[in-house]
């Protein structure tokens, strides 16, 4: 039987640590206003694990968060600032940088291009989309859980 891959995870201050068990699904590139604010960056790299895979190790009381839109609550340690994973119904979405080992998926997708700065090049072959990607674009890779 093959076991599942484990990654673990922390913010900068290494206070809040987290432990994903099992397959990734994907990563992707968000670009929109709110992701380029949060990461400091012209997009976040964002990983998307099924929740069930997902846990705490330590430090969750030390989180904390802000809706920067309805329904959207970024994630972040008090201590260092840090983002977070952000835990949803079904997936959690994980800040790739946070990731202390290769996290065994590569991006799929740039999402939200229509935020994307002007200066930006894009160097990568992968699909763009002016706002959220399509539901059935992400079927082939949710379908793999």
């Amino acid at each position: 039987m093959e076991s599942l891959p484990i990654l673990i995870g922390s913010c900068l201050c290494g206070k809040i640590r987290y432990r994903v068990s099992g397959n990734p699904l994907f990563i992707n590139y968000c670009h929109c206003s709110n992701c380029q604010k949060a990461s400091g960056s012209f997009f976040a790299a964002l990983q998307v694990t099924d929740i069930d895979c997902f846990e705490w190790v330590e430090g969750e009381e030390l989180l904390s968060s802000y809706e920067s839109s309805p329904g959207v609550n970024r994630v972040f340690c008090c201590s260092c600032g840090s983002g977070m994973p952000m835990v949803r119904q079904s997936h959690v979405t994980i800040p790739v940088g946070t990731l202390d080992c290769d996290p065994g998926v590569k991006p799929i997708v740039h999402i939200f291009t229509s935020s994307t700065p002007s200066w930006y090049e894009y160097t990568d072959s992968l699909p763009c989309f002016d706002e959220q990607a399509p539901e059935d674009f992400w079927k082939p890779w949710v379908s793999k859980q």
